[in-house]
C-alpha cells in the first residue's frame, strides 16, 4: 500500500524550506548542465504568491515539492523536486500523478514542462510518463526542451 502523499499548499513562511529543498534536489545537475538550474535561483516567496506551490513532508524538512503555473491553455509543471533522502521511494511518480490530477481538476487538457536538454535521465523519465518533446528554446539564458502530455 502506498502511503498518503499528504500534500499541503505552501505559504510564504514555507519559502525558505522549499528553496533549500530545491537546492538539494537540483545541485547534482549543475555539473551536468554547466550552470545553475532555474529552481535554485527562484524567489520562492514570489512563486508562492503567483503560482501553486505544494509540498510534502514536514514544514521544516519537505521531502518533495511542486510548482504549478496556470497558463492560458495548459498547466505548467515549473518544478518538481525530491529531496535526496526521499529518492527511490516513488515520490517523484506520486508528485507527477498529483500534477496530472490537478490539471484535470482545473480543466486543463495538457500539462507542459521544460527541462534542460542535457538532463537526459529526466527527459527519459518524462517520456516514459507520456510526455513528448515539442520544441527547444531559450527561457532567459537557459536552453530548454519543452515537453507536453494530454491529461
Amino acid at each position: 500500500m502506498t502511503p498518503s502523499l499528504n500534500l499541503r499548499r505552501a505559504t510564504e513562511t514555507d519559502a525558505a524550506a522549499i528553496s533549500r529543498l530545491a537546492d538539494m534536489a537540483y545541485a547534482p545537475w549543475i555539473q551536468v548542465i554547466g550552470s545553475t538550474p532555474q529552481p535554485m535561483c527562484a524567489d520562492y516567496r514570489q512563486l508562492i504568491r503567483d503560482d501553486e506551490v505544494w509540498y510534502t513532508g514536514t514544514r521544516a524538512n519537505p521531502a518533495g515539492s511542486l510548482v504549478l503555473r496556470h497558463e492560458t491553455d495548459h498547466l505548467l509543471l515549473w518544478s518538481i523536486a525530491v529531496s535526496p533522502a526521499s529518492k527511490g521511494k516513488n515520490l517523484g511518480n506520486r508528485l507527477l500523478d498529483f500534477t496530472l490530477r490537478r490539471a484535470k481538476d482545473l480543466r486543463f487538457s495538457t500539462v507542459q514542462l521544460f527541462t534542460n536538454p542535457k538532463m537526459v535521465r529526466n527527459r527519459a523519465w518524462y517520456s516514459r510518463k507520456g510526455f513528448r518533446e515539442r520544441e527547444t528554446l531559450f527561457i532567459g539564458d537557459k536552453h530548454v526542451v519543452m515537453m507536453s502530455r494530454p491529461v
